[in-house]
């Protein structure tokens, strides 16, 4: 059932830091990144397929480290009081599927939390991306919000590189600006002109203008394997919804 899934994300993410607090794992910096979906599946044994179960790898692998998320088809399933322990963040493009996926959050603590305020705003049209490896460009859009780059054969981008992960990383479209979003081990680099280099590794970071990208190492390491993107600007004026955050502490 879906709320005990909630139950079990949970007990895992608080039994992982109480272990940390009492000095019983070695690596402090250890940390679970869960997800979840609701849904028929095929089962065979001890296996399990179907889509459901490609969904759930693909809600979980949008998860930061000591996040758990979930679906909308699987929040709809929630009894009442386990339905007042999420919060929307935003919609996620699957590969091979028309609609957009709604991505939830599950609520770990109330101390500290994060409270999102939309804005709004105006800017020029969103415009569009366009990202280029070896001899394949690729548009980001509207119509097409996002790209995945990785050592699988999966991604839209397939870098063979040792240090590159299976799913390394995805550029989406949020409410018209480019996000980099990292799930990998050994990050991913940005360069954009006139700026040092950032490293990313597991979070996320916004485009802007024209740079390279590279999975695992510096861009200077080895352009022939970086990744290079340029934004153009759209036409016209638009609103925009931008969401902010601020900490709220002592609920």
């Amino acid at each position: 059932m879906p709320h005990q899934a909630v139950d079990a994300a949970l007990e895992m993410q608080v039994v992982l830091k109480e272990a940390i607090a009492r000095n019983e794992i070695d690596v402090p910096t250890l940390a679970i990144r869960t997800g979840f979906h609701a849904g028929p599946v095929i089962s065979d044994g001890s296996d399990v397929f179907g889509d459901a179960v490609n969904l759930a790898a693909r809600v979980a692998a949008h998860a930061k480290p000591e996040q758990i998320l979930t679906s909308r088809q699987t929040v709809d399933r929630l009894p009442r009081e386990r339905a007042s322990q999420v919060r929307f963040i935003g919609n996620a493009h699957i590969k091979g599927k028309r609609d957009a996926l709604e991505l939830f959050e599950v609520i770990l603590e109330t101390e500290n939390l994060t409270k999102m305020q939309d804005l709004v705003v105006t800017h020029s049209g969103a415009g569009k991306l366009t990202a280029t490896f070896g001899a394949r460009s690729m548009e980001l859009s509207d119509q097409r919000p996002s790209i995945t780059m990785g050592r699988g054969e999966e991604n839209d981008f397939v870098v063979l590189d040792p240090l590159a992960s299976r799913l390394h990383a995805r550029i989406e479209m949020r409410r018209g600006r480019f996000i980099l979003i990292d799930q990998s081990l050994n990050g991913t680099f940005v360069a954009i002109p006139g700026r040092k280099e950032v490293a990313v590794r597991r979070d996320e970071f916004p485009l802007m203008g024209t740079g390279l990208l590279a999975l695992g190492k510096s861009t200077t390491v080895h352009k022939d394997h970086c990744i290079a993107w340029t934004i153009h600007s759209g036409r016209g004026t638009d609103a925009t919804v931008i969401t902010t955050r601020r900490k709220l502490t002592g609920l």
